[in-house]
């Protein structure tokens, strides 16, 4: 709370001084600057805050448009209003129609917790189990110990899935414990007479009859099914209708010895298939068939082609016809999937198709997983996106070639295309060609391997409407109806449009640009600035009014922060959407900005002092 004291001067006597009063000549003057003196409250309220939202570990996007509520029974348009608008606009509220409530979100682990973070504007709406109250709180769950078994939190979420139909979300806790919670914004969902308290959980499943901690969680496209991995190299399908197990999967022993431990789960797109694919630690990857295998059955398909831990699975093409895995070993294997009649012992396998025996028994047939190329990356992999919808904005690529987003080690954002290559003679299937570079991020917005490179990457569609933030700055038209969402090392959230707003380099490849970051979590604040608006000039370098000129663009009033961090953060003021200012080495520890608003100053402990242009960002 901020008193303003009333100062009184007095001479050297100890005597009050009286001020005398002014000439009638300077009356006018007079009261015309302490009428125009600004009157400081004295009491103050958080009008807008920025608190952690991410502090590492698993982050998901939702699949659909987003979900109701998700700060509570207010609109959104009532968060960072001033208050005293509310008169004003009652009215032109009553003649509007009423719309759809649905604000696409970001699920993030922090603090034991799951925050929702609005995907639109960058902030925290509520938490899973604090509701919008955890807004207002400071985040202090990181000095807890977690070693400590008196101060462990056997609530705490440890790992989670969000259903395709964003409303069914399973949770697994510190204890082992399986929750089910409703996210579809009804009374039934949410606590509180405004539906700003925690989430209400649906049911409980129970143990996830696991021996060791899950670390994977994984939901079949149908939304009926969901699988769980963990540390003992276990898996277990569940069905969400009975909440019980239908499948358990154990592994077999590893080239190293023991079991290892599940890195990656991945369900078939194809909902006539059940067919789950289990990445472990150990470089296996084994693919299950839910419809033949019993529980404790051995695994359809089993590759050993990985030396070290598999992160990234994906099926591709029309027909689900390719297979991609990519992990930590620094290379992706690309696979071709097709049946062949089972052989018996001895015998070669006949690739003849034959429905019937003679007899008119069928003839049993299995599917093979053909390995076709290796590409070494030399870079750990540790997210990837299948791009089925890239050649519809790139002529150069075709609807049968398979397009791959890769993030990892390196801290830098890379595009891939394999070409799908007809066979010649007719008994001969299709391949796929090497996989070539086809677009990069550019070095200045990378994150970089020195600070922790990339640890996940997400792919956005049309039905997020992400586009529409800025598509009054385009004419009305969306600058991307896809985006690549790059979480680095350091928390940090970026999109990267991947339509409209990029730029073919020299060697014909796609620059891909950041437009956008969250930050999830600030860390120390060292400094800040407010950023004054720059005054717009017309040619003759004369102040221009941008109320009657519209086509001035004003900037939105930002501030500067310096963190514990080798980046300068700028925060719109409100929403909180970052832009990041990527140049040090090391951590900045000072900055100031220029009166006109146009430069910014920054200093930091690798002993170089930078100076900016905001208008350019560089």
């Amino acid at each position: 709370m901020a008193i303003v004291h009333e100062y009184v001067p007095d001479d050297d006597d100890g005597n009050d001084i009286v001020a005398t009063a002014p000439d009638l000549s300077q009356e006018d003057e007079f009261n015309k600057n302490n009428m125009s003196a600004p009157t400081l409250s004295k009491s103050w309220k958080v009008q807008s805050s920025h608190v952690p939202s991410y502090a590492g570990g698993k982050i998901i996007l939702c699949r659909g448009k987003g979900a109701r509520h998700i700060y509570g029974l207010k609109s959104d348009d009532d968060e960072g209003r001033n208050i005293n608008d509310d008169d004003d606009d009652d009215n032109e509220k009553r003649n509007e129609k009423p719309k759809e409530d649905l604000t696409p979100f970001l699920l993030a682990q922090c603090g034991g917790d799951l925050s929702f973070i609005d995907a639109l504007r960058g902030t925290k709406a509520r938490t899973v189990r604090n509701g919008c109250q955890s807004v207002d709180m400071d985040g202090d769950d990181d000095n807890v110990d977690d070693d400590d078994d008196e101060n462990l939190d056997k609530d705490a979420i440890t790992c989670f899935a969000l259903a395709p139909n964003d409303v069914d979300l399973i949770t697994c806790t510190q204890s082992s414990i399986l929750r089910q919670y409703d996210l579809s914004g009804s009374a039934e969902s949410y606590g509180g007479e405004e539906r700003t308290g925690p989430c209400k959980v649906k049911r409980v499943l129970g143990r996830s009859g696991h021996d060791l901690p899950v670390t994977v969680m994984s939901f079949h496209r149908s939304g009926v099914f969901f699988a769980t991995g963990s540390v003992e190299g276990s898996v277990r399908v569940w069905d969400l209708r009975g909440g019980y197990i239908t499948h358990s999967f154990r592994p077999g022993i590893s080239a190293r010895g023991g079991a290892s431990a599940v890195t990656a789960l991945e369900w078939c797109p194809d909902t006539e298939n059940l067919h789950l694919a289990v990445g472990r630690e150990d470089g296996t990857v084994r693919v299950h068939d839910l419809r033949t295998e019993e529980k404790g059955g051995d695994a359809m398909v089993g590759m050993h082609d990985h030396v070290s831990a598999v992160t990234c699975m994906a099926w591709a093409g029309k027909r689900h016809e390719w297979f991609v895995t990519a992990g930590r070993d620094a290379v992706i294997n690309t696979w071709s999937i097709h049946e062949e009649e089972a052989s018996r012992e001895g015998e070669t396998p006949k690739k003849k198709k034959k429905k019937k025996t003679e007899k008119g028994k069928e003839t049993k047939r299995k599917i093979v997983y053909k390995r076709i190329r290796t590409l070494p990356i030399y870079e750990q992999i540790e997210g990837m996106c299948l791009l089925q919808n890239y050649h519809m904005s790139h002529p150069s690529v075709e609807q049968h070639d398979v397009v791959l987003a890769t993030a990892g080690s390196k801290g830098v954002v890379r595009l891939w295309k394999a070409k799908r290559i007809e066979a010649d003679n007719p008994d001969q299937r299709p391949t796929l060609s090497n996989l070539t570079c086809i677009g990069e991020q550019l070095p200045k917005t990378a994150f970089g391997e020195e600070r922790g490179g990339y640890m996940s990457l997400l792919l956005t569609s049309h039905r997020h409407r992400l586009g529409q933030r800025d598509a009054k700055d385009n004419g009305g038209i969306p600058s991307s109806t896809e985006e690549l969402i790059a979480v680095d090392a350091e928390h940090n959230i970026s999109f990267l449009p991947l339509i409209g707003m990029n730029k073919i380099s020299a060697d014909d490849k796609e620059s891909l640009d950041v437009d956008r970051t969250i930050i999830g979590h600030n860390d120390e604040i060292l400094d800040l600035r407010i950023l004054p608006t720059p005054i717009a000039r017309d040619s003759n370098n004369e102040s221009i009014d941008t109320n009657q000129d519209e086509s001035v663009a004003c900037r939105p009033q930002k501030i500067a922060v310096a963190t514990n961090s080798a980046q300068v953060r700028l925060f719109e003021v409100g929403s909180y959407s970052c832009e990041v200012l990527d140049g040090h080495t090391d951590t900045v520890l000072a900055l100031d900005v220029s009166p006109c608003g146009r430069y910014l100053a920054t200093c930091g402990k690798d002993k170089t002092m930078r100076l900016w242009h905001l208008g350019t960002n560089q």
